[in-house]
């Protein structure tokens, strides 16, 4: 039988360079996951790794950098539809 996957905890949602982010952790989970999505184009993805939260004050000190590639090597994975094309 399927394990079910809750949602632990829902640590920070914010929006930078015309995304939507949410960063949470699952129960059961020591990984973090990144989710973002684009305001106006069709632009998703969903990312893991460690570590997340204590980057993410250097990375927004930066206006330069997006998110995801301030993050860089802490990502271990994840998923991403870019205008319909699916990379992982």
């Amino acid at each position: 039988m399927p394990q079910s996957i809750t949602i632990g905890t829902i640590h920070q949602v914010f929006a930078r360079h015309d995304r939507q982010y949410c960063i949470f952790s699952l129960t059961g989970r020591e990984e973090e996951f990144l989710y973002y999505s684009h305001t106006s184009r069709p632009i998703r993805s969903l990312m893991f790794g460690r570590d997340f939260l204590d980057q993410l004050p250097h990375i927004i000190e930066n206006e330069d950098v997006c998110i995801e590639c301030g993050l860089g090597l802490s990502i271990e994975g994840g998923v991403a539809i870019d205008s319909g094309e699916s990379v992982a």
